[in-house]
């Protein structure tokens, strides 16, 4: 029985290690709250919008009616460059430039971030491999990502941060109650010694009058002259 248990918890144990911890943060929080708000507004929807919907599809081609005789039978292209004093095949070439202008920007931009991506993703191995083989009980506690491994940055700085927001507070409240304590005690002693020194210069003064006093009356009194 003892050893069948033994052998339990060495599987558990090897497999635990084998797992590997939980993920102390990831940017699981970030999607969760994207699809948080996604279910909010689609529970929204379903409830006070989607059951009026039918009405505002019954209007629909009433309005697009009157905009379309607002506008006119004329191509709203055409009429805006008679007025304007251009023709309607050279706005919609440049569009058309504009469009494959973006278009291939768009493109070059993704090209980039799939070049920057990359190296990225080495630094964010080396990272975490420096990471688990100098702490190899917290292997897995950071995914292998560049977003996780940026995320796990903030999060444990803002963590020392405010535990050394806490530690400064504890050691400054502290010296004030050593300081207070200490300050208090001295000033106080100060004040007796002092007025300890006043009573003793006091009482010296007033032995030295006694002492006088005492002196002249026990002085004769000098004689005449002249035998008077």
């Amino acid at each position: 029985m003892t050893r069948s248990l033994l052998s339990v918890l060495a599987v558990a144990t090897v497999a635990r290690a084998q797992a590997g911890k939980k993920p102390l943060v990831s940017t699981d929080i970030v999607h969760g709250t994207v699809e948080l708000f996604y279910e909010a507004y689609a529970g929204f929807y379903d409830k006070f919008v989607g059951p009026h919907m039918h009405h505002v599809e019954k209007h629909t081609d009433t309005v697009f009616n009157v905009v379309d005789a607002a506008l006119g039978p004329e191509d709203p292209i055409t009429d805006v460059c008679k007025q304007v004093g251009c023709k309607k095949e050279e706005v919609l070439t440049a569009y058309e430039t504009a469009k494959d202008t973006t278009v291939k920007a768009k493109e070059t931009a993704l090209a980039r971030m799939a070049q920057l991506y990359e190296p990225l993703n080495r630094y964010t191995d080396f990272v975490i491999d420096s990471y688990e083989s100098a702490m190899p009980k917290h292997a897995g506690l950071i995914p292998r990502t560049p977003g996780n491994l940026i995320l796990f940055v903030i999060y444990i700085s803002f963590a020392v941060y405010t535990l050394l927001r806490v530690a400064f507070y504890i050691i400054n409240c502290g010296l004030s109650i050593f300081c207070c304590v200490c300050c208090c005690g001295c000033c106080r002693r100060k004040k007796k010694a002092e007025k300890a020194a006043a009573n003793s210069k006091t009482a010296k003064a007033v032995q030295k009058g006694k002492d006088a006093l005492a002196s002249s009356k026990a002085a004769p009194a000098p004689k005449k002259k002249g035998g008077k």
